[in-house]
Formats: C-alpha cells, structure tokens, sequence
C-alpha cells in the first residue's frame, strides 16, 4: 500500500481526525502543533469534482467504473500570502486509513502525527491567488468510503484545512448489481405485474413463480458476460447469451453501429454505447430501463453532437418534438403474439413497420413496439417505448413515409389501424406496413387479432377483441393533427 493511486474520503468528526494520534510535543518545544478551519480565518478552499466528465456534487454516491476526478482552488489567508509555506493533501479511507499525497502523486500512509505530513508541494512564497490542488484522477477501482482533507502550513506549526471533508462514497460493482436492472429483471416484472395493469391480471402467477424471473445475472458471476472481470464484452456475449431479439434485427436490418467496417459499417461493441454503469446498476433500484436516468443519448454520447443539421428539412422540422429514433429506427421488429405456456413467440416476426409513440418523460415522439398474448381465453395487448437496433445510414424519409403510410390512409379513413389480421387459410399474419403511429383512442381504435396454440402445440385464432391493453412510459399520438400530403 506503499504508493497507493486513489483519493477522497467520508465524513469523520472534527478535530480528532486530523490529531486522532499527534505524539505529543515535549516541554522544550515551543509551540505544539495546531490545527485551524479554514472558517475560522479568510482561507477558503473550492472543491471541483467531475464523474465521467460531467460537474458532479460531493457527498453522493458512485461506483467503481466510474472515472471519478476531484480538484481544488486553494486560496491562503491574506496574512500568509508572502510567506513560505507548504500544502498538504490528505485521505481518509473507509474511516481507518490516513494516506498523503506527495509532490510526485504518490499516495503514502501517514500516522496522523502533523509533523510527519509529506508536502503536497512547496511554495515559496505563497501567492496571493488560488492553488490549483490535483487530488484524485480516477481512483482504479477502489471502494469504499472517501473524506479529502486539504491544508497549508507557514512554519510557525499552526495547520489551516477542511476540517469537514469533502466526502462521497465508491460502490463495488458486486454491490450495485444486485440492485440493477440486470440483476434483478425488474424491467419485467413491473410490466407483468397486476398492479400495472400487466398479464398477472389473467395469469395469476405472480412473477417470482415464472421461469423467466430466473433471467438475471449474478453479481458474482462476471465472466456471464467478461471473459475477464473489467475487459469489455464481445458482442457475440451479449446477443448470443441474453439479447436474441436484437441479434435477430440484424438478419432483416443490420444496424449500421455494428455493421461490420467490410460491410460499410462501424463495427461498434454494445459497449461503446451502453455504459459500464447501465450494465451494472448505479446503486439505485429502479422500475424500468425507461425511468434510469443512465440512458444512451445520442447527443451526449459525444458522438452526434450537430444534430441541428441546416438544411435538412426533418431535422428543421422535427428536431425539438423528435427523438433521433423517430426517424433513423428503421423498423421496430415485434415478435407478435407471445405463447405464455413455453414463452414462444409466433413466427415469423413481423420486421416491415416502425411504431411511433411519445416518451410520456420528455414529450418527444420515438419509436415503440406492441406485444400481443393469448392465455386462458384472454386477449391482452403492450404498448410500449422501444428502440430498435436497425439504425440505417442512408435511411431516407419523406414527408409522405410518415404521414400518408397504410396506417394513417386507414384511421383518417375509418378511425381505424387494423395492426394484424390471422389467415384462416394458410395460418398466416398480414401485418399493417411502413410506419404506425399509435393514436389517441388507441384502445379501440387498434384492431388486433389474437392467436395461441392448441392441445396440438398449433397456432390458431383466438379472438378480435382485447380485453385488457397497457401502455407504460408512453404516450398516444394526436394523428389526427398530423398535416396531410
């Protein structure tokens, strides 16, 4: 722990946690060390501290994937700019470990006796503007509980610092996943669940009884997804192992992100747009991936910053109403008609339309998606937010795409989007094309039809008629201001 790379600290009580051990200076001493706040003179200390290269508040809570950086601007007291005097870094490490920082950016331990601090650095004299102090630059991996003490000293063995810390606290990624989203599959349940107007309702079951509650990931188990802890998993590990859905967009419409470059694309990781704290969990328990506030943005990713493209007509248009989805989803794949009793979906999937929707936290128009199941005689239908990985490069639309699609001919027409009709015949499902925004009287304005299998382990029809529907993080679309072409 010699030369220990890390920083920070949690809140420890006042005085004592500087002084906790001071060997006490002998008789023939003058002046015994003393430790001053800087409160109690015109010193001041301003902490900078950033996560993941965004300003972030001290006194919160991170994890260790994080990239976590803390500064300050260190200003003296009036009465000792001119003197010569030395700054002092310190950590305390989960309320037991004192450690200094030395002028090379070693981190050294330190027994808490004042007279055995290492120097920060040294100046001579101190000026009378602020001391950039560096204190951590990302802390590799380390855990646990952070208070950061920064000080100065003229000589006269009187110490100035923070005698309240700048604290926060670095969650191991074992902790965090059991809270996350890939922990727990909680995303599913709370759709499932009766209280959300879910299945349960017709099922009975509550989730804890369903085989695919057992679709998690333990948060001791890394190599599910790391052939080795802290690597970045191969796309093959995410869409072979968990996410078939997204695996099988690719075979109707390659995503241009994870395109091969021989193809044309860019060859992307599922890691390169879906950070280390959404696969881990930030310590936070919630609901769904659409109320976690670590999204994929297109915009802050840093990768598509100029959205605001000046003379595209879409984006002049549509830009402020607009996810980038909306437009450059190609189509949102629906495996239609789930069969509750082994949890196959009716094939084929249904790849030639694109649901509409608004993200009821943002207003915004993005893509979304429906599920229809069958079970126990009842007919049930999803409406949901969804992105689709199927983003195109050259994905043209014109006005017409949108507004004058099957869709919108049919419900301007008869009030009506006939989404799937069954073919008694071949045991078939024809399926509305192009683009389907879901209107404000969805509910019965959507006609459905709905099939299950038999005794036989066949498809066959079930019912026209929904008993029970859900839309959840969504919201309808008023289709019928939509202007005309």
């Amino acid at each position: 722990m010699k030369y220990l790379k890390i920083v920070s600290i949690l809140f420890v009580s006042s005085y004592l946690v500087f002084l906790s051990t001071i060997n006490r200076i002998s008789a023939e001493e003058a002046i015994p060390p003393m430790l001053l706040d800087f409160s109690q003179t015109d010193a001041t200390l301003t902490p900078q501290l950033t996560v993941n290269n965004q300003l972030a508040t001290v006194g919160q809570q991170w994890i260790a994937s994080d990239k976590i950086n803390l500064s300050a601007q260190l200003k003296v007291a009036q009465t000792d700019v001119g003197k010569a005097g030395s700054v002092y870094v310190v950590i305390l490490w989960n309320n037991s470990i004192f450690m200094m920082k030395d002028n090379k950016g070693n981190w050294l331990p330190w027994n808490s006796d004042p007279n055995q601090l290492v120097a920060y650095s040294t100046r001579t004299p101190l000026p009378e503007q602020e001391i950039f102090v560096e204190i951590i630059s990302g802390l590799g991996g380390l855990t646990g509980q952070f208070a950061v003490y920064v000080g100065y000293q003229t000589g006269n063995n009187i110490y100035y610092n923070n005698i309240t810390p700048i604290t926060f606290t670095v969650q191991s990624i074992q902790e965090v996943m059991t809270t996350s989203l890939h922990g727990t599959t909680r995303g599913m349940s709370h759709f499932y669940g009766a209280d959300q107007g879910g299945l349960e309702q017709f099922t009975h079951l509550s989730y804890d009884d369903l085989t695919c509650n057992s679709c998690h990931i333990d948060s001791t188990a890394c190599t599910a997804c790391h052939v080795v802890p802290g690597d970045t998993p191969d796309n093959t590990k995410c869409l072979d192992s968990c996410h078939s859905r997204q695996k099988f967009e690719q075979q109707f419409s390659p995503d241009y992100h994870l395109l091969a470059q021989t193809d044309g694309g860019l060859e992307m990781k599922c890691a390169d747009c879906h950070t280390a704290k959404q696969m881990h969990g930030d310590g936070q328990t919630y609901s769904s991936l659409h109320n976690n506030p670590t999204k994929v943005d297109c915009q802050q990713s840093g990768c598509h910053t100029n959205l605001a493209i000046a003379g595209k007509a879409m984006h002049e248009t549509h830009l402020q109403d607009f996810e980038c989805a909306a437009c450059h989803v190609k189509m949102t794949m629906t495996c239609y008609s789930c069969h509750f009793a082994d949890g196959s979906g009716f094939q084929p999937p249904i790849t030639d339309w694109k649901i509409l929707v608004k993200r009821k936290s943002t207003g915004k128009v993005t893509t979304g998606n429906i599920q229809t199941m069958a079970t126990a005689g009842n007919s049930f239908l999803v409406v949901a937010p969804f992105h689709g990985h199927t983003v195109q490069k050259n994905n043209e639309l014109t006005c017409a795409t949108c507004h004058n699609s099957p869709a919108i001919q049919e419900y301007k027409q008869q009030g009506s989007m006939t989404l799937a009709t069954w073919n008694e015949v071949d045991k078939t499902i024809k399926n509305l094309t192009g683009v389907v925004p879901i209107p404000l009287d969805w509910q019965t304005a959507l006609k459905v039809d709905f099939v299950a299998k038999d005794a036989n382990d066949q498809w066959i029809f079930q019912k026209d008629s929904i008993d029970a529907a859900q839309m959840l993080f969504a919201d309808p679309i008023d289709v019928k201001k939509m202007p005309k072409f």
